[in-house]
């Protein structure tokens, strides 16, 4: 993936995140399958180049995964962005866009305060 291409995500990422805010003003934090699943929508260019594999694996689980595999790493590395992990220990079920997640433990992300 081009650098062009990588931080036209991050910018997105950042509109996305920033738009998302609790009644005190703070930003939340989404997952990042949200995340992948928002800009997917969006901008479904974005994700060509990506590197995927596995075979037997649909359009829909080639964009959740790698698009928010390569995002959580993207996001991870940036500054602009805050990084907690999501446990779904003790629920039931856990579906984002009608589709269960694949593991239990993921990567949730939210913009940095910048009083901190």
């Amino acid at each position: 993936m081009s650098k062009l291409d990588r931080e036209s995500i991050l910018q997105i990422a950042e509109q996305i995140l920033n738009s998302k805010r609790h009644s005190n003003g703070d930003t939340c934090f989404l997952t990042v399958y949200q995340l992948a699943h928002i800009i997917d929508k969006r901008n479904p260019a974005l994700k060509k180049d990506l590197p995927v594999g596995g075979k037997g694996d649909g359009y829909e689980h080639i964009s959740g995964l790698s698009l928010a595999q390569h995002l959580s790493q993207f996001l991870a590395r940036d500054g602009r962005f805050e990084r907690q992990w999501f446990c779904i220990d003790g629920v039931d079920s856990f579906t984002i866009c009608g589709k269960a997640t694949p593991s239990n433990i993921f990567s949730m992300f939210r913009l940095r305060n910048n009083k901190d």
